[in-house]
């Protein structure tokens, strides 16, 4: 090898060295600015991130809200030895004012 190339290899070794901290400077602030940090570089587990897109639909979108599950009919209908007619009947009557298919609106 010509002693003259790996010079060259080494000044661009020398080179990414510099460049790397400075480009992964430029993307932290870049992040923090966007403020979600969390979205590229969480160390939250996937069961966090749902349950804190879950509370956040709750309380941002009405439509989201209004199909929260009734915690009273859940905890009815897990009770042991119902019969799945009455399971379904119970359910049903819950549920009865709810509209049973919904669409929502999307601009594309």
């Amino acid at each position: 090898m010509c002693p003259s190339r790996n010079s060259a290899a080494a000044e661009g070794d020398v080179a990414l060295l510099l460049i790397r901290p400075t480009v992964e400077l430029l993307l932290h602030r870049l992040i923090e600015k966007l403020g979600r940090a969390s979205d590229f570089m969480s160390t939250d587990s996937r069961e966090d991130r749902l349950a804190r897109r879950v509370a956040d639909l709750y309380s941002t979108d009405i439509q989201f809200a209004d199909a929260r599950p009734i915690e009273a009919l859940t905890a009815a209908i897990e009770q042991p030895g119902l019969r799945l007619s009455r399971i379904m009947s119970t359910v049903m009557g819950a549920y009865a004012e709810r509209p049973a298919v919904g669409e929502r609106a999307v601009n594309l």
